[in-house]
């Protein structure tokens, strides 16, 4: 008795949670930008991996492509830390258009170790905050030697 209502329980939840998941279909691709600004980045994270505390600060890039159908614009940027800055145009980025976001990290300015950088970026666009991430580990040029 107890094997046959575990039977029925096991089969009703997998009518309640698969076959919706199942019966959806995927929507049609469409050539047409999405409506309004949008902001879509290549990546949205970078790893410095190993370097010097002391060796000068390091940087990298993140490019994205507005693949909206109208103007992309970049209200403001935040940064997790003093120790990370980032240089952004403040122009208008046409539909279609990329650009990029620089991110310099100064690792003299923090104690040597793992770091985990929060790039926070506020457009024009339906969600508001797009997030890049930068991460590495900061290693005193003594321990490197």
């Amino acid at each position: 008795m107890k094997r046959s209502i575990l039977t029925a329980f096991v089969a009703v939840m997998f009518a309640v949670v698969a076959l919706p998941a199942l019966a959806q279909t995927a929507e049609p691709q469409s050539a047409t930008p999405k409506k309004g600004a949008q902001m879509t980045f290549v990546t949205n994270s970078y790893d410095f991996g190993d370097i010097a505390r002391k060796g000068g600060d390091v940087e990298c890039t993140f490019e994205f492509v507005n693949d909206g159908d109208t103007p992309l614009v970049i209200t403001r940027v935040v940064t997790s830390c003093s120790c990370t800055k980032a240089e952004y145009s403040k122009k208008p980025i046409p539909a279609g258009a990329k650009s990029t976001i620089k991110i310099v990290y100064e690792p003299h300015k923090k104690e040597p170790g793992v770091f985990h950088k929060v790039i926070q970026i506020f457009t024009n666009t339906a969600d508001k905050r797009k997030i890049v991430t930068v991460k590495g580990n900061s290693i005193d040029t003594k321990k490197l030697e």
